[in-house]
């Protein structure tokens, strides 16, 4: 038996692309290859630069030209994979979607030739179904490969306690589901100065300043965040509130701070790069991000790695109470939870940030310390091997 723990992954979702599915696979994949006794192999798809990124990394990586439906996707994969399963002859395929990844994996005829087990990530959204739209219909119509993928699946990582309960109504059972929350990257975000460019940029000297970083999409609740600071700059007009991303909410959005007469208090910036958010983090007081569960696109936060960013950064969070987000902000601990669209209780939540500067410095630390001791990436990977160095038992 070899020593390493060999595990082939598959990531359809990957770096250098930006985004939540992307990061939790690139940085759950580094720490796993850091870990003594493991070595890995990855399978994603080919990007603008990516040989320069891969060369960073200490395991092989293997892209090729994978179509982005998923349903053509399945098929490519499942060559690969049979192929790769006897190059690398690995004891545990970890996916990190269920759709093509997993399914790929559980279809595979080399893997189940060799009784290799596989294990999947899911964050949330992609267990959803609506009748919204026909390509959703249809994959509506196809849940049961999800069930039977998932159900034959060797180990489900769940990344928060909600997408946790969502795979459980689709297994019926809770036997093979070990919920893993996402990290973050202290190298990557950490408390600095803010930037003077910045500050004299959008004016924040002197004010409380509250961020956003997210696509601009109508379930992420910035409509109620602008309601709410609406009613705040009635009564206190020291803040600054800027929007970082873009999306197909933000026209409506830069309409709102129109209609509100908000010019002077908020900036909608649009998209930034990677390299620019820790400096956007630094520049703000506390983080803000009403997200909701909308069911009928259907849309929700099935974890929230913003949240994790700006408070390895020492900002506290004003957080929508809804999917996996009271796994990433604790309340009153290291943020508020709202509920994501009573604009009162928003209110209130962003008054007491600007007017109980105290009582925000503490959340502050609190932010800093649960994502930094408690929320690394290191630490989601080591729980994730032991979970699968059981598969040699």
């Amino acid at each position: 038996m070899s020593k390493e723990l060999k595990v082939l992954v598959t990531a359809y979702d990957y770096r250098p692309h930006v985004g939540g599915v992307a990061t939790c696979a690139y940085e759950t994949i580094q720490a796993l290859s850091r870990i003594n006794g493991v070595k890995v192999k990855l399978i994603t798809y080919k990007q603008l630069s990516d040989e320069i990124f891969d060369s960073k990394s200490n395991f092989e990586t293997l892209r090729f030209n994978m179509s982005r439906r998923s349903y053509i996707a399945v098929f490519q994969l499942i060559k690969i994979l049979n192929k790769e399963i006897n190059i690398f002859k690995p004891h545990v395929i970890l996916n990190f979607l269920w759709n093509p990844s997993a399914v790929a994996a559980f279809l595979s005829k080399e893997r189940k030739r060799h009784k290799i087990p596989y294990a999947v990530v899911v964050h949330g959204v992609e267990l959803l179904e609506t009748n919204c739209g026909i390509k959703k219909k249809i994959r509506k119509a196809m849940s049961f490969v999800k069930r039977i993928v998932l159900k034959n699946a060797y180990r489900i990582f769940p990344v928060s306690n909600f997408t946790g309960a969502l795979v459980k109504k689709i297994t019926k059972s809770t036997a093979n589901i070990k919920v893993i929350y996402n990290g973050v990257n202290s190298k990557e975000f950490y408390p600095q100065e803010a930037s003077h460019e910045l500050m004299k940029k959008y004016q924040t000297q002197g004010k409380t300043v509250f961020l956003s970083m997210t696509r601009i999409e109508s379930y992420k609740g910035i409509d109620k965040a602008l309601e709410a600071f609406k009613e705040v700059a009635k009564i206190n007009k020291n803040f600054k509130y800027i929007i970082c991303g873009d999306g197909s909410d933000s026209e409506r959005i830069q309409n709102m701070i129109k209609d509100y007469n908000l010019q002077d208090y908020v900036s909608l910036v649009g998209a930034i790069s990677f390299a620019q958010r820790r400096n956007y983090y630094n520049l703000s007081d506390c983080f803000i991000l009403l997200s909701r569960f909308d069911q009928k696109t259907p849309n929700v936060e099935g974890f929230g790695l913003v949240f994790l960013e700006a408070a390895a950064c020492a900002k506290p969070s004003i957080a929508g109470n809804s999917g996996g987000v009271s796994d990433a902000v604790l309340n009153q601990k290291t943020g508020w939870l709202v509920e994501p669209e009573n604009i009162s209780e928003i209110k209130q939540a962003i008054l007491e940030c600007i007017e109980a500067p105290a009582k925000r410095n503490i959340l502050s630390e609190n932010a800093y310390k649960h994502a930094v001791n408690e929320m690394s990436w290191e630490n989601v990977a080591d729980k994730i091997f032991t979970e699968l160095n059981h598969v040699r038992d």
